[in-house]
């Protein structure tokens, strides 16, 4: 019984990696998408966010892999 069970997670791992670098993928992009629109906002609506255009700009420049711990959950 320990067998099979082993196989079942051995079977069921590469695909939840798959699934897990498909994910990844589609919040790097979102990220960027994200950061572009950020850097579209006019400084009104920057101000209402409490960001300046320097900041705004300073993310944007950020690469899509780069984002904070804490935004990887």
């Amino acid at each position: 019984m320990t067998v099979s069970i082993h196989q079942q997670i051995i079977c069921a791992s590469p695909a939840a990696k798959r699934l897990s670098l498909w994910t990844r993928l589609h919040n790097m992009i979102a990220i960027a998408r994200q950061r572009r629109q950020l850097l579209a906002l006019d400084d009104h609506q920057l101000q209402d966010i409490g960001i300046s255009r320097q900041d705004a700009r300073a993310e944007a420049q950020q690469n899509m892999w780069n984002v904070p711990n804490h935004w990887r959950k």
